[in-house]
């Protein structure tokens, strides 16, 4: 099954290695300084003295511990998904420029960007693979310890599991679009909280970015829900002169909507839904059964509540 969907405005999809040095560095050109260090929790409050707010945007470390955990908001205690993200050349594009999304029941999910990096248009594959499943294995094969071995291994599955991506591939050209760094492997723990911290001297830092909201990359959700949250931020700074527990509050009523939709939507599409598409698989066998699911609205709407899972309000 094919479907394709058109966006209001177009998609775009930059090497975060060329775009963050271009704003750094427009940063600099407003008068903006730029320093380079190790900072963790204890360091927070002699930062709070020297500026008007202070913005955590990791929470790695003793940093995201500062943050209280929404457990409402984070179902999940390890990575649901076993990620291979890289950049690549050798894959012809699609007829119509676009992100595409492919599923592999009970083995996962890939996503295909066209990505602009250091040599040109490339293409990025995130690969969403399930815990267990057949495409575990390419989130623990290295490409440094054999590039031919793992290449060979990844258009094996791409070929079983995401046949339409696998086909447009030119082997003799498919590799890493410029190097070994083109690659991450691992996996994230999905986590939400809050959007503030109280600090031991009563200064209040804010939370932006990973610190708030650390979402598996599933829905491609993560760096535009950070960037929308750190845009309705500067707008509140540049609104307010006070940066107390009242300012949390108007940030929060404007960013939460759109931080917490982002993160449970993510959350709910890592449950394994495999009920439903199994029951209507089966259906092809009794098409009364399928006509009964399908032949208004409101069955349809019955079909999917019939297999819908706990989902947090």
């Amino acid at each position: 099954m094919n479907f394709y969907g058109d966006l209001k405005a177009p998609s775009r999809a930059v090497d975060y290695r060329l775009y963050q040095p271009m704003l750094m560095n427009a940063l600099i050109e407003r008068g903006g300084n730029i320093l380079y260090d190790a900072v963790t929790a204890i360091d927070l409050e002699a930062l709070s003295v020297r500026f008007d707010l202070v913005v955590v945007c990791t929470g790695k470390g003793s940093l995201g511990p500062l943050f209280e955990k929404l457990d409402k908001y984070s179902p999940y205690d390890r990575p649901q998904r076993a990620l291979c993200v890289g950049l690549f050349k050798g894959i012809k594009e699609s007829p119509i420029r676009a992100v595409t999304m492919s599923f592999s029941p009970g083995h996962g999910e890939l996503i295909e960007i066209p990505t602009l990096s250091f040599s040109g248009m490339t293409t990025a594959l995130v690969l969403e693979n399930q815990i267990g499943g057949d495409l575990e294995i390419l989130a623990q094969t290295k490409y440094d310890d054999n590039p031919r071995a793992f290449l060979d291994l990844l258009q094996e599955k791409l070929h079983k599991h995401h046949p339409a991506i696998a086909a447009r591939i030119d082997p003799d050209e498919f590799d890493l679009a410029n190097g070994p760094l083109d690659i991450l492997q691992g996996g994230v723990v999905p986590v939400f909280r809050s959007g503030h911290a109280q600090l031991k001297n009563g200064k209040t830092v804010i939370g932006l970015g990973d610190v708030q909201a650390t979402v598996d990359p599933v829905l491609g959700q993560g760096a535009n829900m950070a960037s929308y949250a750190a845009w309705i931020l500067g707008e509140e700074i540049v609104s307010h002169k006070v940066f107390d527990q009242r300012f949390c509050e108007h940030l929060e009523t404007r960013r939460h909507d759109r931080v917490s939709s982002a993160t449970r939507w993510t959350n709910f599409m890592l449950a394994n839904l495999s009920q439903l598409p199994d029951e209507f698989t089966d259906n092809f066998n009794y098409p009364e059964r399928q006509w009964d699911c399908f032949s208004s609205v409101p069955r349809i709407m019955s079909f999917c509540e019939k297999h819908a899972t706990d989902v947090t309000a």
